[in-house]
C-alpha cells in the first residue's frame, strides 16, 4: 500500500512540476491576447465572440474570432476603421492601429478579406508594429449549422503564420434558458501556427521569455442571443471564454440596445485571468454606438448597375479606457451593399 501511494505522490508531483512550467512559459505582453480588437470600433465593444454580437451586423473583422461568422450574409461588405491609443504624460504617447475588410458572398460560400494595423510603442503596453493579412471562407453547411476556415500572414517587428477553424450552430429554443431568443453558440480554433514574437515586455515585466501573442492553439466558445424585443427597443447580450495556448482563461461579455433598428449602444467588459495575477488587467469596461442608415443610389451609379440601388452604411465610434491611463478611440463604418433578401420564396406547381 505503501509503495502504490507514494508511487501515487511522484506521479502528482510531475504533474505539479510540467503545470508549473507551462504556467511560468506564459509570458505574453499586457493585452497581447486583444491584439486584433483594436483595429477597429465594432471589436473594440461587445463583440468579441465567438458566436458574434448579440444584435450587431457581421464585420469582416470578426472572421479573428471565428472564421465561420460571415456564413450568412448575403450581401457584399466593405468596411474600414481607425482607433487611436493616446497615453499622456508619456515619451511615447501615441499609438495606433486600423483595418480594411470585405465580404463577399457567392453561390459557392462567402469571401472574406481583411488587412489589419497594430502600432503600439507603450513601454507597459509593448505591442509592437504589425501587418496582418487575412483570408477567410465559410459555409452555412445547414440552415442551423455554419463552418469556416481562415487563413493568415503578418509582418512587422516579427513575422506570422497561421490558420483559423470555427463553427456556429443557432438552435431554435434552448429548453433551460426559455427567456433567450435567436440563441447562436459558437467555437472556433485561433492560431494554429505561428504569431508575433518581437522583442518587447511580457505581463512579468521583464523582456526576455516572451511568448508569442494572441497565443497559438487557443480555444473559445461563444454564445449570444436576444433578451428582449420589444416594437422600437431590442436588447441582447454576448459572453465569450477562451483558453490562449490552454494556459491562461480569457473570459468577454456585452451588451447590446437597438433603438428603432437605427442606433446601437454596446458595452463590453473583459476578464483576464493571467493578467489579472500579473496586476496588469484593464478593469475597465468599452462602450460604444453606432448608426444605421440608408441610402439610395442614383440610377446611372455604378452601384445601382450592380443592382444595389438601395443600400446601408454603419457608422461606429467606441472607446475603451485602457490601464495606467491609457485611452482607446476608435472609429469606422461598414457598407451593406443592396438590401437583405425577405421575400418568401415562389412555388409555381405544373399547370400554373
Amino acid at each position: 500500500m505503501n509503495l502504490k501511494k507514494n508511487k501515487a505522490l511522484k506521479i502528482a508531483a510531475v504533474l505539479l512540476c510540467i503545470s508549473a512550467a507551462a504556467v511560468f512559459a506564459y509570458n505574453p505582453p499586457p493585452l497581447g491576447e486583444s491584439l486584433y480588437s483594436f483595429t477597429s470600433p465594432f471589436m473594440l465593444s461587445a463583440e468579441s465572440a465567438a458566436a458574434g454580437g448579440a444584435l450587431s451586423h457581421i464585420h469582416p473583422g470578426h472572421v479573428s474570432v471565428n472564421p465561420a461568422l460571415p456564413a450568412a450574409e448575403e450581401r457584399a461588405v466593405i468596411d474600414a476603421a481607425y482607433t487611436a491609443l493616446i497615453a499622456p504624460h508619456r515619451t511615447k504617447s501615441y499609438g495606433q492601429a486600423g483595418n480594411i475588410g470585405t465580404i463577399i458572398p457567392s453561390r459557392y460560400g462567402v469571401f472574406t478579406g481583411a488587412l489589419q494595423g497594430v502600432f503600439v510603442p507603450f513601454n507597459d503596453m509593448l505591442l509592437q508594429n504589425s501587418f496582418t493579412v487575412r483570408a477567410a471562407y465559410a459555409k452555412d453547411i445547414t440552415d442551423w449549422l455554419y463552418a469556416g476556415i481562415g487563413l493568415y500572414g503578418g509582418f512587422g517587428s516579427d513575422w506570422a503564420l497561421a490558420a483559423d477553424l470555427g463553427f456556429v450552430y443557432l438552435p431554435e429554443k434552448i429548453t433551460w434558458l426559455p427567456f433567450i431568443k435567436k440563441p447562436r453558440i459558437g467555437a472556433a480554433l485561433t492560431g494554429m501556427g505561428k504569431n508575433y514574437k518581437p522583442e518587447t515586455i511580457g505581463i512579468d515585466g521583464l523582456p526576455h521569455k516572451i511568448t508569442s501573442f494572441p497565443s497559438i492553439f487557443t480555444p473559445r466558445a461563444g454564445f449570444s442571443g436576444t433578451l428582449f424585443e420589444l416594437k422600437h427597443f431590442s436588447g441582447g447580450f454576448s459572453m465569450d471564454i477562451s483558453f490562449p495556448f490552454f494556459q491562461n482563461l480569457v473570459f468577454d461579455t456585452g451588451l447590446q440596445f437597438l433603438i428603432a433598428d437605427t442606433a446601437c449602444l454596446s458595452a463590453g467588459w473583459q476578464f483576464n485571468l493571467r493578467e489579472a495575477m500579473a496586476k496588469t488587467a484593464s478593469w475597465y469596461p468599452s462602450v460604444s454606438l453606432s448608426i444605421k442608415f440608408g441610402f439610395t443610389s442614383k440610377d446611372e451609379s455604378i452601384l445601382s448597375k450592380r443592382g444595389w440601388q438601395q443600400s446601408e452604411m454603419i457608422v461606429s465610434g467606441a472607446y475603451r479606457p485602457l490601464k495606467k491611463n491609457i485611452h482607446a478611440v476608435s472609429g469606422g463604418a461598414a457598407l451593406y451593399l443592396g438590401l437583405k433578401d425577405t421575400a418568401a420564396p415562389e412555388i409555381i406547381l405544373w399547370g400554373e
